[in-house]
């Protein structure tokens, strides 16, 4: 019977299998012998079937045109308009007062007009070959590419 002590956990004396309490340092055995409660399996990270992709964030000229709302279509329209009072004013010489301002607005308003297509063009997925067409074919490739090309 020798052969069948174990230690004790805590004070290491040869104790035996059937004893509940450790006759030198009263240490519960029983209560030290319980097993553990059983570990639950960890759930699947990722449920299976099709992998999903996150939804890509919009590009830069998405979030400009957004940003922009109504603006953003309105904006072509008054080159259109200063189009039509400079070649009026050139037809009928319209005073100065009027040719002159509607200039100063005309010069960089169509430097930032090829910003405009080009942002225009790749926000809503149009052709590349839009922005040639609405550059050079001024304001009638414009309107060709807002009926058409949008």
């Amino acid at each position: 019977m020798a052969d069948d002590r174990r230690p004790c956990p805590q004070c290491g004396e040869p104790v035996y299998p059937t004893d509940d309490v450790c006759m030198s340092c009263g240490l519960d055995l029983q209560a030290r012998a319980a097993p553990a409660p059983p570990i639950a399996a960890p759930a699947p990270a990722v449920a299976p079937g099709p992998w999903l992709r996150p939804e890509p964030s919009p590009s830069f000229s998405q979030r400009l045109v957004t940003r922009c709302g109504k603006a953003w279509d309105v904006y072509p329209w008054v080159g259109i308009a200063c189009y039509a009072i400079l070649g009026l004013s050139f037809a009928v010489e319209l005073p100065s007062f009027i040719t002159v301002p509607t200039m100063i607005v005309y010069v960089p308003w169509m430097l930032l007009y090829l910003g405009w297509l080009i942002c225009d063009v790749i926000a809503n997925g149009a052709d590349w070959w839009w922005i040639p067409v609405g550059l050079v074919c001024y304001p009638f490739g414009f309107v060709i590419y807002l009926l058409w090309g949008r």
